[in-house]
C-alpha cells in the first residue's frame, strides 16, 4: 500500500519559479556581457565598466535568489511514524506525527496586476491552533518545521490520506469533503 519513504515538494509552484529565476538571472547576465565583447553593443572604453556592473547585477540577483532558495526549496519525507522537515541551508528535523495534531485548509488570495485572482489552497499540519487570520492568510506565516504549508495537489493530499495516522487522516477529510 505505502513506499517505505515519500518525498513531497512542499509547493511545486514556488520550487519552478525559483529554479527558473535563478537560471534566468545567470543566463541574461551571462549573455550581456558576452555581448559587451563586440562593438555592436558599446563603445570601446565602456565595454570593462559595462561587464562590471553586468557582473555585479547578476550577481545581486542570484544572492536574492538564493536567500529566497529556504522559502522555495522545501521537501518533507514522510515515514510510517514520522515526518522528515528539509529547507534549503538549514538542518532537517524529524517529528513524529503526534507532533502536528492540528490538520488544516488554509488559502490565500492570489492577485495579480489585475484584482482578478484566485485562492491558492493549502494542507496545514500544524502543532499549535491557528487562528483564522492565519488560516485565510498562510502565506504570511513564515517558514518553520511547526507549521508545515502543502500546496494542495490531488497527489499529495492521496499521498497524506494514505500514510497520516487515523486522527489526521478524519481532520484532513473533512477539511477537503467539499472537493
Amino acid at each position: 500500500m505505502l513506499r517505505k519513504n515519500v518525498k513531497i515538494v512542499v509547493n511545486p509552484l514556488l520550487l519552478v519559479s525559483g529554479v527558473f529565476y535563478v537560471v534566468f538571472s545567470i543566463c541574461i547576465c551571462i549573455l550581456m556581457i558576452i555581448l559587451l565583447q563586440y562593438d555592436t553593443i558599446s563603445a570601446e572604453e565602456d565595454k570593462i565598466g559595462c561587464q562590471v556592473i553586468f557582473g555585479i547585477f547578476g550577481a545581486g540577483m542570484l544572492a536574492a535568489g538564493l536567500a529566497c532558495m529556504p522559502r522555495w526549496l522545501v521537501t518533507i519525507t514522510l515515514t510510517d511514524t514520522s515526518i522528515e522537515y528539509r529547507a534549503a541551508f538549514k538542518k532537517a528535523t524529524t517529528k513524529e506525527y503526534r507532533n502536528y495534531p492540528y490538520v488544516y485548509r488554509a488559502w490565500y488570495k492570489h492577485r495579480g496586476i489585475l484584482p482578478i485572482g484566485y485562492n491558492a489552497n493549502y494542507i496545514v499540519l500544524s502543532a499549535r491552533r491557528l487562528s483564522i487570520y492565519e488560516i485565510q492568510h498562510i502565506n504570511q506565516i513564515g517558514i518553520s518545521d511547526s507549521v508545515i504549508k502543502i500546496r494542495y495537489r490531488r497527489k499529495a493530499y492521496s499521498i497524506l490520506c494514505d500514510i497520516l495516522p487515523e486522527k489526521q487522516q478524519n481532520q484532513l477529510k473533512r477539511c477537503f469533503s467539499k472537493e
